[in-house]
C-alpha cells in the first residue's frame, strides 16, 4: 500500500485520524483510526520523527466526557534504541498537556 492509499481505506464506522509512512523503505507505516462520531485533532511531531529511529503519529480526541491523546509509535529494529528513547521523550514533553490521559501504542516487528 502506498503512502496515499491509506487515506482511501475504509474500516466501517472509523476514519483515519493520523498516519505516518516512509516512501523510501518498504514495509513501514503506522496509522490511527478513530470512530467517526468522535471529534479529533491531529497532532504533528515535526521535530521528533526520524525515519528508521522514531516514527510517530498522534491524535487528540475531543469528547464531552473524556479528552485523551492517542499516540502510535514505531521503531525499526535496525534503529538506535537510545536515540529512539530520546526522541520519544522529546515528543512527549512537547505535548505539555498534563491534564490529558495519553495512550501510547507501539508497533513491534522483527523483520
Amino acid at each position: 500500500m502506498s503512502r496515499d492509499d491509506v487515506h482511501f481505506v475504509g474500516i466501517g464506522d472509523y476514519a483515519l485520524g493520523s498516519s505516518f509512512s516512509r516512501s523510501t523503505f518498504q514495509k513501514s507505516g503506522i496509522c490511527i483510526y478513530i470512530l467517526i462520531k468522535y471529534l479529533l485533532i491531529t497532532l504533528i511531531f515535526l521535530n521528533s520523527t526520524k525515519k528508521k529511529i522514531l516514527e510517530i503519529c498522534a491524535v487528540q480526541t475531543v469528547t464531552t466526557d473524556k479528552r485523551m491523546i492517542v499516540i502510535c509509535v514505531y521503531r525499526s529494529p535496525s534503529g538506535d534504541f537510545n536515540h529512539f528513547l530520546r526522541l520519544l521523550d522529546m515528543a512527549l514533553l512537547s505535548l505539555n498537556k498534563p491534564s490529558l490521559k495519553i495512550l501510547i501504542c507501539y508497533q513491534h516487528t522483527d523483520l
